[in-house]
């Protein structure tokens, strides 16, 4: 059995400080540490058009990575539950979309709480704005929007939790093939600026809803069903909101929670600690009978912890 605890990797910058409060609050998962062997995995979201988190959902949905395109993009088929030979899937997500001194940025989805009449008085408002344009959209929850465009776009797909690690601006769609969905957008965007519920959610300190963030582009010929892994991973996401916002105080305030749940689970248990950009794969050591009479050197774990980079 595997078990992914998702926001566990902190930063190089933060690692060797947190490494204390993790010894001293969760000292169950740090024994854990001890008594595995640790395989790292690079998972860069750049590369990926994805998080870790969404890699591993994918991976274990029995999806394959496909030439010429961001694996990051089957998260709109996962999404949408597109299986249509040949249909192409895309998600648009309700984000919000700030402009700083240097650079524009959208927040983590963990960031914007939106609940479903929210999203159904957003939708209204804009409906018949998607009139002759040849582009249409229908909501599958609160958050996200299944979008169906005229012709198939040309986009390096980011799912908006990995785009949050980055500069908006590197991601944007700018081919040409997607000119009417920026059109579409810009009056989208217009509509919402002033409307009842952003007003509502900035006087209550929410985030404004702003932007509908576009991904996607995948076929289902990338989701092979011989490779979905039964029974899934089961998921630990404690830190993920925490470890989103970088909020290191509250990450150190969740370990004893998290202590709690390690301690419940079985050690044969395979552990996936996740981070931004990597994957951390701890195989418990078997036990052999001539460790009654030798203790086994238990595993240097800081060495791979601080090293984050």
């Amino acid at each position: 059995m595997n078990t992914t605890i998702a926001g566990l990797l902190p930063p190089s910058n933060v690692a060797a400080e947190l490494a204390n409060y993790l010894e001293k609050d969760c000292p169950a998962l740090v024994a854990r540490f001890a008594g595995a062997m640790a395989t790292r995995t690079s998972l860069e979201p750049d590369a990926l058009g994805c998080t870790p988190r969404e890699w591993m959902q994918l991976r274990q949905a029995g999806f394959t990575e496909q030439a010429g395109e961001h694996f990051g993009a089957n998260i709109a088929l996962l999404l949408s539950g597109v299986k249509t030979v040949g249909e192409l899937a895309y998600v648009g997500e309700l984000s919000s979309v700030s402009i700083g001194r240097d650079r524009m940025s959208i927040l983590h989805p963990s960031q914007i709480p939106i609940d479903q009449a929210e999203c159904d008085q957003l939708f209204e408002a804009v409906s018949p704005l998607w009139e002759g344009t040849g582009i249409s959209a229908l909501p599958l929850n609160a958050r996200q929007w299944r979008i169906w465009l005229p012709t198939p776009a040309t986009l390096h797909s980011m799912t908006p939790a990995a785009v949050a690690q980055s500069s908006v601006t590197d991601w944007w769609p700018q081919d040409s093939s997607l000119r009417d969905w920026r059109k579409l957008l810009n009056e989208i965007q217009m509509v919402w600026h002033d409307h009842p519920i952003n007003e509502l959610r900035i006087s209550q300190g929410k985030p404004p809803i702003n932007n509908i963030w576009l991904f996607g582009g995948a076929a289902p010929s990338a989701l092979n069903p011989s490779r979905v892994k039964s029974p899934p991973n089961s998921l630990i996401d404690t830190l993920a909101d925490a470890h989103a916002a970088q909020d290191w105080a509250q990450w150190i305030a969740k370990l004893p929670e998290l202590n709690t749940q390690i301690t419940a689970l079985p050690t044969e248990h395979t552990l996936n600690l996740l981070g931004h950009n990597k994957l951390i794969t701890l195989t418990p050591i078997p036990v052999r009978w001539w460790h009654s009479l030798i203790k086994p050197r238990a595993t240097q774990w800081k060495s791979w912890w601080k090293d984050q980079n």
